[in-house]
């Protein structure tokens, strides 16, 4: 059992460190598991591409074949006394600002933190239900609803940060779900303003920011959360959506916490 978690986990986080602090056991632990179960298998489970690991083609097919059959397990030895909670993903931004509250409001689930991307992934492959995340554009076989909009701006150490300066700035990397759709907008409104550095998450560019590394470009719930001065970008706000599969926005469940969520 520990070995298919293991493996799950590095699917899902991409590398043996994040893997090993969703499980909650050292990185040193993960490699072990990987390979003692490997062993077990008799097959090779995972390769190194850089800083990063990616399963093997084997260990996909593992998966595929596998996994229906544990959501099945899983889902049979749940408790009968009563309905399970519904699963829920959240992006690390949302879950470092305003939306833990929100949540706590909206009544009991049963939550996971991801960065950017991996919310999406969490929900195509079954693992929850739902997902809140920013900016999820359209998703093949996904349906998104809007929650509210958020603010974005810049947080900085100087006194003022006139929007019509050109200026480099710090964001976020690439491939997060925020940074494709907010950086469309920003070259359209403020086309002298450029992101230029870049890192994973969003709470280490507001500390670089009041270290006076540089303007970062962030969420106001993020700023305000680490009590940043932030200066508002008129027109730039990023989308904050649920994203569910249209067979599980069906289900009442879903809906009602969904409805709470709103409400709160």
């Amino acid at each position: 059992m520990d070995g298919w978690l293991t493996l799950l986990a590095v699917r899902d986080h991409g590398t043996t460190s994040r893997a090993a602090q969703a499980l909650r056991i050292t990185q040193s632990a993960v490699s072990k598991r990987l390979d003692r179960f490997a062993n077990e298998l008799g097959i090779a489970l995972v390769e190194r591409q850089g800083r990063r690991i990616a399963l093997t083609p084997e260990a996909e097919r593992l998966l595929e074949e596998a996994e229906p059959l544990w959501r099945q397990l899983q889902s049979a030895l749940q408790p009968r006394g009563g309905h399970r909670p519904v699963r829920v993903a959240a992006s690390e931004s949302l879950l470092t600002s305003w939306l833990p509250e929100r949540i706590l409001r909206a009544g009991a689930c049963e939550l996971h933190a991801h960065r950017g991307v991996g919310v999406l992934e969490r929900v195509r492959s079954g693992a929850v239900e739902l997902a809140i995340c920013a900016d999820a554009g359209p998703e093949t076989g996904l349906e998104s609803r809007w929650l509210r909009d958020e603010q974005m701006g810049i947080v900085t150490t100087e006194e003022a940060f006139p929007l019509d300066e050109p200026r480099s700035l710090w964001g976020i990397e690439p491939q997060a779900l925020t940074a494709q759709a907010i950086e469309r907008k920003l070259t359209r409104l403020y086309p002298q303003l450029r992101v230029e550095s870049r890192l994973e998450s969003y709470a280490p560019l507001v500390q670089l920011a009041k270290a006076g590394f540089g303007p970062a470009l962030v969420p106001e719930g993020v700023a305000l959360a680490m009590h940043a001065p932030f200066f508002p970008v008129p027109g730039l706000v990023r989308q904050i959506v649920g994203v569910a599969r249209p067979t599980s926005w069906n289900k009442a469940s879903v809906n009602v916490w969904w409805e709470r969520l709103k409400e709160a």
